[in-house]
């Protein structure tokens, strides 16, 4: 068990920022906090099985902000919806100002968002200069944009891909005032275009997302596993 800093979400949060990595076997020890400094925040990520140290976190003022749920998809198994008037295409430069927009307005139920004891400004920063990252180059492996015929973009689709084929969805998010038109389940099927020697497809989520949950559901993904999110604030 051990921290390690994290200094992008530092710039972001306005705080130092520890996450607390757990080997399997580990057990907490309050003695570890020698190694933070205050004010600052440490995230932590326990696997459901181990209700033993949740509880031991818990009891050292941890705080557990949700549950996540990662689920999954064979890519053959994902559905693949088309649509006369919605395309997909990659994202360039030119899309940042309107990407970083609907990052910035488009999340609300994320451990950021959730946690009383972080400015909802920083939360929605720490999401908008996520995709500028994708945007700029400087993280995950593919960005896709989809728009209507107008070339209005409605939204955005970030993935990390694995030496092994298998793909993750880093981050996704609509328009808010574009949402119900099927562009998220357009987007999310243009996977067989763009990555299409892909084997599997994880996302996660959150727990209390039911309409998230529910969303991939019916693309064809089911849970794969699940983990206690926890922050303490020093």
């Amino acid at each position: 068990m051990q921290y390690k800093t994290d200094s992008w979400l530092e710039e972001r949060l306005k705080k130092n920022v520890y996450n607390l990595i757990i080997d399997s076997a580990d057990n907490y020890s309050f003695s570890l906090e020698t190694q933070v400094s205050s004010p600052g925040l440490i995230c932590s990520k326990v696997p459901s099985e181990r209700v033993d140290l949740l509880s031991s976190l818990v009891k050292h003022d941890f705080d557990l902000i949700d549950i996540n749920v990662l689920l999954e998809t064979e890519l053959k198994s994902l559905r693949n919806r088309k649509s006369d008037s919605l395309s997909v295409r990659e994202a360039n430069i030119q899309d940042e100002k309107i990407l970083t927009s609907i990052a910035f307005e488009g999340f609300s139920k994320d451990r950021f968002h959730k946690d009383p004891k972080i400015n909802n400004e920083h939360a929605s920063q720490v999401k908008a200069d996520w995709v500028r990252n994708y945007v700029l180059g400087k993280r995950g492996d593919l960005s896709l944009v989809v728009e209507d015929k107008d070339k209005n973009v409605l939204g955005f689709l970030l993935i990390i891909t694995k030496s092994n084929n298998d793909c993750v969805i880093d981050l996704i998010a609509m328009d808010q005032n574009k949402r119900g038109l099927g562009a998220g389940s357009i987007i999310v099927g243009a996977i067989h275009d763009f990555l299409p020697k892909t084997n599997s497809v994880y996302v996660g989520t959150q727990l209390s997302n039911h309409q998230s949950i529910n969303f991939y559901s019916k693309l064809g993904f089911k849970i794969h596993s699940t983990t206690f999110m926890l922050h303490k604030h020093i």
